[in-house]
């Protein structure tokens, strides 16, 4: 009994000796078994990068999703980008946090190019080109429909040409009157129209053209019309 006694005191004896009595540096990684130091015996804060050898910790390392916002240091790595700009604005900086500056961009310009003619028909109104102004902002529509009369005598021809922005309470009419001599001829002319289209979404510009005779007469001249349309976007008045 005594024998045995006093191999349990020296057994607890020398741990406890061994706990408090190593020299420095006498454990290192030879004498310690893999997987033995968990992150639950390692103390916050107790190994920082002066602890890591270079290049030791790599992707993976890591586990997916551990480094986030709060785990980063905002001096050095950029945030993933929080939010997006208004329409008609654009990105002017990036907070390191993610955040987003945003100014206003330049004006946006949309634009139809002229079609093929188009044959009018007397008293009816034809399409001549048309144009989908994307955005919440005013357009400065131009349009300058290019009007060709082709034979014809001895008659009055008018023609009416109407630059609108989807509905005709907003809309801008001008016309041009030509008159045919009695050998018939072809005469050309241009019908410049402005209108300013107020904001909406998606409004749709327009131009149609009719054509009207004087005197009617079953031999009329045909009347062709071609035309672009331009706009450009604007500040609103408010």
């Amino acid at each position: 009994m005594a024998v045995a006694l006093l191999a349990l005191f020296t057994a607890f004896g020398g741990i406890g000796w061994a706990a408090t009595q190593l020299p420095a540096g006498s454990v290192g990684t030879t004498q310690l078994r893999n997987g033995s130091v968990t992150n639950r015996k390692i103390a916050g804060s107790a190994v920082s990068n002066r602890n890591l050898a270079s290049r030791s910790v790599g992707r993976r390392n890591i586990r997916r999703g551990a480094v986030g916002l709060f785990q980063i240091d905002s001096r050095t790595v950029q945030a993933r980008i929080r939010g997006t700009c208004p329409p008609t604005t654009a990105i002017s900086s990036v907070a390191a946090t993610g955040g987003l500056a945003c100014n206003s961009t330049l004006p946006q310009e949309i634009g139809a190019e002229p079609g093929a003619p188009v044959m009018l028909t007397p008293g009816r109104v034809s399409t001549v080109a048309a144009v989908r102004l994307a955005g919440s902002s005013p357009f400065l529509l131009f349009a300058d429909p290019q009007v060709t009369i082709n034979g014809g005598a001895g008659e009055g021809v008018r023609v009416d040409c109407t630059l609108s922005a989807t509905t005709t309470r907003t809309s801008r009419t001008h016309n041009l009157r030509v008159e045919i001599g009695q050998g018939g001829q072809t005469l050309s002319g241009a019908i410049p129209l402005v209108l300013a289209a107020p904001a909406g979404s998606d409004l749709a510009a327009t131009v149609s053209c009719t054509d009207s005779f004087s005197p009617p007469t079953a031999a009329a001249p045909g009347v062709t019309v071609q035309s672009a349309i331009n706009a450009i976007q604007i500040q609103s008045a408010s």
